[in-house]
């Protein structure tokens, strides 16, 4: 990834990471056309994230999907969540993602949401 890439990816991380009210005042203070090309940008920003979270999370529902690659990045929905929620999450994607060779993946929706619900059961 070249630098400028780089950077724009951190400075859209820090931008998802500010509070809404704080987004909202500094939207408020940029003149028009910078508002809208920053808004375009961001929005070009999430597009990308898009595509890329539904290749990766092909299968789950849009807000299981955004969840859990929230939780991957340390987002703002995956720090709301309790920590054995999060290692439920992540262990029971990895299962019906069969990134776990020790045990075969899930092979529906029902199995991983047992496999979560069995997880988050043995964390608490």
């Amino acid at each position: 990834m070249p630098a400028d890439e780089a950077s724009l990816e951190a400075l859209l991380h820090e931008w998802q990471e500010l509070a809404a009210g704080d987004r909202k005042a500094i939207l408020r203070r940029l003149p028009a056309a910078r508002r809208l090309e920053f808004q375009r940008l961001i929005a070009a920003s999430a597009t990308d994230h898009a595509i890329t979270h539904a290749r990766r999370y092909r299968g789950y529902s849009t807000w299981l999907a955004r969840l859990l690659a929230d939780c991957e990045v340390g987002g703002a929905e995956g720090e709301r969540l309790k920590p054995a929620l999060l290692v439920a999450l992540a262990d029971a994607h990895e299962l019906a993602s069969g990134s776990t060779a020790a045990q075969p993946a899930p092979a529906s929706a029902q199995e991983l949401a047992r496999a979560l619900l069995q997880r988050v059961r043995d964390a608490l």
